[in-house]
């Protein structure tokens, strides 16, 4: 279904998004279809995925002609915004393929432009969808992304060690070149899931050489039942 949104960006506006009805709806559907293991909570737009939306719609200039990879995507709201923002190019990565649908809608609702992961032709600001697993991180013939984002990833501190060599992988590319000038941006609820799992992302980062801030963001009311939200928490690690 097609959801209203009210985000704007730069001189775009970002005024819907193509998702399940809910959580349950999806559930149930899962459930009708054998599929018990399946996570149907990419269906709600976040507060964690709102904010991060927001920092990115406040400040093109942090993505504007830059190739930016959303881990964990969902249903992409970041990642599009980013699009929306002028990113030259967009990867938006999730073990979901029915999510990565939605997004790739998403960004036809939008007119932005939707290619192939592999393809090297596409047009600038082409949004491209990739099924990816952070525990076994593939790498893509596309050239290297500047910028990483994700919200809603910590769940375990052993698993952070997983998303940051993920993003450190997305942000080398196949040459494994220096991160100079690389970005990743995080956004996490402020009551972590489970202790510990946002220091160890960050130490896993600084151990690669970033410098890493660890700060609240609000959450903005973007529609989806988000008034009122509390604020959530950004780690935002560069390498100059």
């Amino acid at each position: 279904m097609r959801v209203p949104l009210d985000l704007n960006v730069g001189e775009e506006e970002f005024r819907a998004l193509v998702k399940p009805p809910s959580v349950e709806a999806l559930w149930e559907w899962y459930e009708e279809r054998g599929q018990w293991s399946a996570d149907p909570s990419w269906a709600q737009v976040w507060p964690c995925s709102a904010a991060l939306a927001e920092l990115v719609a406040a400040d093109p200039r942090s993505v504007r002609d830059l190739r930016v990879a959303e881990l964990g995507a969902g249903l992409a709201l970041a990642g599009l915004t980013a699009a929306l923002a002028g990113a030259r190019d967009v990867l938006l990565l999730d073990r979901e393929p029915l999510a990565l649908h939605c997004a790739a809608s998403s960004a036809s609702l939008q007119q932005l432009p939707v290619a192939s992961v592999n393809d090297e032709t596409a047009d600038v600001r082409a949004v491209r969808a990739a099924v990816f697993d952070w525990a076994a991180p593939q790498q893509f013939n596309v050239a290297m992304d500047e910028v990483v984002l994700a919200s809603e990833v910590l769940y375990d501190p052993r698993e952070a060690s997983e998303v940051a060599t993920a993003a450190l992988r997305l942000l080398r590319g196949k040459q494994n070149l220096p991160l100079h000038h690389r970005r990743v941006l995080v956004t996490d609820p402020r009551t972590e899931r489970m202790a510990g799992a946002r220091e160890a992302l960050a130490a896993a980062l600084r151990k690669a050489g970033a410098s890493v801030e660890i700060r609240q963001v609000p959450t903005p009311n973007l529609g989806e039942g988000l008034a009122d939200q509390e604020d959530v928490v950004l780690i935002d690690a560069r390498w100059d």
